[in-house]
């Protein structure tokens, strides 16, 4: 969903200016950081897909965005092996600054 979006830049949203909530939740997303002795941070975070913006905060209903992205700024949306985290349902979403690994609550919204 978010591949398509993005790479075809939203041909059913051309000419709609207010952005529109396409999805939204709470989903677990890997830290840019490191906690200590090398372990990988993993944090629980509001997720919300506009037509315009894919965007997470800490809390649903927060007014500041911890991050935030134009949906035409997403290079890619890739399904990531079990293997690679040793946590199902992984995913990352691919744009110029760096990838963002997010962890879905299950099978059917890691395919959306």
């Amino acid at each position: 969903f978010l591949d398509i979006i993005s790479s075809s830049s939203g041909p059913i949203f051309k000419g709609i200016e207010a952005p529109i909530i396409l999805k939204e939740g709470f989903l677990i997303k890997r830290a840019q950081g490191r906690k200590r002795f090398g372990l990988k941070n993993f944090k629980k975070r509001f997720f919300r897909l506009s037509n315009q913006t894919f965007s997470y905060s800490k809390h649903k209903g927060d007014k500041h965005n911890l991050f935030e992205i134009p949906v035409t700024d997403i290079l890619a949306v890739e399904r990531l092996e079990e293997e690679s985290f040793k946590m199902k349902y992984m995913f990352q979403v691919v744009h110029a600054e760096r990838a963002l690994y997010i962890q879905a609550n299950n099978c059917v919204e890691e395919k959306e």
